[in-house]
């Protein structure tokens, strides 16, 4: 849906430098996930930020982000990343007890 939603902004505002992306902020500390998240608040904001403040002829358009700020195509390796991060969560849960 980025992806298409990001073509059509492109033809009928080609000039405005508008940006449409997806962004995965995380499993994430917060009412949302009732505190039981891997990342704080500020960790999960990360990547949102980083996308909201790209700059107008940035080349990432309609892309799907990963918490870590990566593009993904999501077809091809939304299984895997989600394992790499409930991974990570994990470790970083035992390293916290």
């Amino acid at each position: 849906m980025t992806r298409i939603q990001q073509r059509e902004m492109d033809k009928i505002r080609p000039y405005d430098g508008i940006l449409i992306n997806h962004v995965h902020p995380g499993y994430s500390t917060t009412d949302l996930t009732e505190h039981k998240g891997f990342f704080t608040p500020e960790e999960g904001s990360e990547a949102p930020t980083y996308l909201a403040l790209l700059p107008k002829d940035s080349k990432l358009k309609g892309a799907y982000i990963w918490c870590d700020k990566t593009e993904l195509d999501w077809k091809d390796k939304w299984m895997f990343n989600f394992q790499v991060l409930t991974d990570l969560g994990a470790a970083r849960s035992s390293v916290q007890q």
